[in-house]
């Protein structure tokens, strides 16, 4: 398995969604529709056994980038926290209980743009099963009540643009609908 858990990996590939389009500077790609709420003790997790009970819940969430900036901070070497990390880039659905969302690996994740369909896949295809993430996480963070981590990026992967309307599913879960609008105007420093 390759190990890009925590790296975001990229998927290029388009499936009647908008082209990818690097070129256009502010220009943002979806990644990983869905994600889970989860909270830990002080401490790493050992077993895999104690991961699914620090599972409050699912909700389906985008984590989307702004590959602009993203890329000018490879380009520089630097990390890449601005490209994730702007305001608007983690939208998040209603959440479930884990014991209500009742999630199994047949289970559909799905992202349409538009009304078309871009990437779709089904949680059984999850390179890493979600007590997987958490335990490897726990050994790198400590994870407080609250915390979400998002995971699960079917191929896909594309530019959005202002006024393209999403629509994140996985499983029973609620869905997530979200209308992009225009970026912030950064303030003068």
């Amino acid at each position: 398995r390759v190990d890009e858990r925590f790296v975001g990996a990229e998927h290029d590939q388009s499936r009647g969604c908008a082209d990818a389009d690097d070129e256009h500077p502010g220009s943002q790609r979806i990644e990983r529709p869905g994600m889970t709420a989860a909270a830990r003790p002080d401490q790493p997790l050992h077993p895999i056994d104690d991961a699914p009970r620090l599972i409050f819940g699912y909700a389906v969430g985008l984590d989307l980038t702004r590959r602009d900036l993203q890329g000018a901070a490879k380009k520089a070497g630097q990390p890449w926290e601005t490209g994730k990390g702007f305001d608007g880039s983690a939208p998040v659905g209603d959440l479930l209980s884990r014991v209500d969302a009742r999630l199994a690996p047949q289970d559909t994740i799905a992202l349409s743009v538009n009304g078309a369909e871009c990437q779709r896949g089904t949680l059984g295809q999850m390179i890493w099963s979600v007590p997987e993430i958490l335990v490897e996480l726990s050994q790198l963070f400590v994870l407080h009540p609250g915390d979400l981590v998002f995971t699960g990026t079917p191929a896909g992967v594309g530019p959005l643009r202002v006024g393209d309307r999403l629509e994140a599913r996985a499983g029973r879960l609620p869905p997530l609908s979200v209308l992009i609008g225009p970026a912030r105007e950064e303030e003068p420093r």
